[in-house]
């Protein structure tokens, strides 16, 4: 049943953190199904409400294209499209395969803070844990020079994961304004130094010594 799946997600996520969900949430959240490629999300259209993935797996991609997660069970997405009067979504979420999507509306949200203030701080958090990613994500434009531009886009872009896999390198070098020559050159330097280690299009970032 549905509604008994959703419950069990929404519990073991970030909003819930193992407490009961109450059942009312999960009866009024709206579902849709996707086939792989529709667009779920895009910065033109989209749905003033908390995505979660029940089944499947979606990606999430920057206005130029360039891969930045992939989100699978229990993912979400549209954390700040919930509320306010938004009208440009910053991102595309797409469906990388077959997906069922619960989205939860604002207003429905509004009433779980209100009814649980625990909720609301941890959905304060994960909108604070969004906000250092976009800062990175920022801070690759201001740069010193591009082996530093390069290195904070891969930090952003690895979502906190010691290793991950960059779908696209001519998608970087679109995203960092270089071309694929600098790029590379930049990857060298990053490896050279210390900074990352590369198994194809594997990088794993490395901890400061």
């Amino acid at each position: 049943m549905l509604t008994a799946e959703i419950e069990e997600i929404l519990r073991g996520g970030v909003l819930f953190n193992g407490e009961d969900v109450p059942g009312w949430l999960c009866e009024s959240a709206e579902r849709a199904s996707f086939a792989r490629g529709d667009a779920i999300y895009t910065p033109a259209d989209f749905r003033r409400a908390l995505g979660v993935v029940v089944s499947g797996r979606v990606d999430v991609e920057n206005e130029a294209g360039v891969h930045l997660n992939r989100l699978g069970r229990g993912g979400m997405f549209g954390v700040a499209a919930a509320f306010g009067e938004p009208e440009h979504y910053i991102s595309t979420v797409r469906a990388a395969s077959t997906c069922e999507i619960a989205f939860i509306p604002g207003i429905l949200l509004e009433r779980l803070f209100r009814e649980n203030p625990d909720c609301a701080v941890r959905y304060i958090g994960f909108l604070t844990d969004r906000v250092r990613f976009l800062n990175a994500k920022i801070e690759n434009f201001t740069a010193p020079n591009i082996p530093n531009a390069l290195e904070l886009w891969l930090v952003s872009a690895s979502g906190g994961k010691p290793t991950f896999a960059v779908q696209s390198w001519s998608g970087v070098s679109r995203a960092l304004g270089i071309s694929r020559t600098s790029l590379y050159r930049a990857l060298d330097i990053l490896e050279l130094n210390g900074r990352i280690s590369r198994d194809g299009k594997n990088v794993t970032i490395l901890e400061d010594k």
